[in-house]
């Protein structure tokens, strides 16, 4: 695990989770809008945080390790905790009905 006193970026998490989608960099960095080197260098990023190699890099693509493996679900999760949390404070209200004050004369 990380002992650099930082936090897991969630960005990071979304590349993997892209990367292993496509199973391939190149891919993956013109489905996220980014330079290929970049794409890499962020995900060596994420796996010295975790500590752990997640993807085997090939001529052909791509693959999970074990440990990619297990974090995908995880990362998945995370991801989509996120998302909700995002649309829990973001969510409309319901409004308040307008009152209506009737005066009599």
């Amino acid at each position: 695990m990380n002992d650099l006193g930082q936090d897991l970026e969630l960005r990071l998490v979304r590349y993997f989770t892209v990367v292993a989608a496509h199973q391939h960099f190149g891919r993956a960095a013109a489905d996220l809008h980014v330079a290929q080197p970049a794409l890499s260098r962020q995900i060596q990023r994420l796996e010295k945080y975790l500590g752990a190699r997640l993807l085997d890099r090939g001529p052909q693509g791509a693959r999970l390790t074990p440990a990619g493996q297990s974090f995908l679900p995880r990362a998945q999760a995370l991801l989509q905790a996120a998302r909700q949390a995002e649309l829990a404070v973001n969510k409309p209200r319901p409004r308040e009905s307008p009152s209506a004050t009737l005066k009599t004369w």
